[in-house]
């Protein structure tokens, strides 16, 4: 399965390439604010992670990433 990496606030996930669902969206927002949790800039970083999130799927399968950004995506 194709796949495309998405980087949020040094959170990765995995999401099908031909779509970002609305269930993977949260999934990944869900990810990404609990590794965030007992921080004082916790409403900062989500509005943050919120909109690279949003402009990561208006980007689509077109994001670029250096390879060494890249963590094990083979599953």
């Amino acid at each position: 399965m194709a796949t495309r990496v998405c980087h949020l606030n040094m959170t990765w996930a995995v999401a099908n390439a031909s779509s970002c669902r609305s269930e993977s969206i949260d999934r990944v927002l869900d990810e990404a604010l609990s590794s965030l949790s007992g921080t004082n800039a916790t409403i900062e970083s989500a509005t943050r992670i919120s909109g690279e999130l949003s402009t990561a799927t208006q980007r689509g399968p077109e994001i670029s990433l250096l390879p060494s950004d890249l963590k094990s995506t083979n599953n």
